[in-house]
């Protein structure tokens, strides 16, 4: 984030320091400094050819994804749905459910973060039985959004690259 800041030019490491404290991430200036002028990462070729799927802007590719989060002791779990920008690495939306959900809720999921942040060109998911519902495939194709799976059992073939060329 604070070579993004830095990027796209918001300020000195004073400034992108007090910018991430409004947003509750707490670096001092030295910290923001050394991030600054870190190196970045090379990316690595994507496996067997195939392209890596790059965000280039805010709003273009979207991940969506479910989670099981255990309680206390284990005695509940809780299920765990977000929506995160590929760009910007932030999440647009976030429910958590006691039941798993169906694709009917994270339809509605979807709905709020489209109607909180637009609509983006791509939507990942994996390939769980809420995402690949016949119902959640064409309402996701109906409202314009192109929707891919993640390749199975290859973490990281289909990745999303920021403008930095970083997964």
């Amino acid at each position: 984030m604070v070579q993004l800041l830095d990027h796209i030019g918001i300020g000195g490491n004073r400034l992108i320091a007090a910018t991430l404290a409004r947003a509750a991430w707490r670096l001092s200036r030295e910290t923001v400094r050394r991030i600054r002028h870190e190196r970045r990462t090379h990316v690595p070729a994507p496996v067997m050819g195939r392209r890596a799927l790059i965000s280039r802007h805010p709003n273009d590719v979207w991940f969506a994804d479910l989670t099981t989060v255990r309680g206390p002791f284990g005695l509940f779990r809780w299920t765990l749905a977000v929506v995160f920008d590929g760009y910007a690495r932030l999440p647009l939306g976030w429910r958590l459910f006691r039941r798993v959900p169906t694709a009917d809720t994270l339809l509605t999921l979807l709905d709020v973060a489209v109607a909180a942040h637009g609509r983006p060109r791509i939507l990942v998911t994996d390939r769980g039985v809420q995402f690949t519902a016949r119902a959640f495939r064409q309402a996701v194709r109906l409202a314009g959004i192109a929707h891919r799976f993640g390749a199975v059992g290859r973490p990281g073939r289909l990745r999303a690259l920021n403008a930095f060329g970083e997964p």
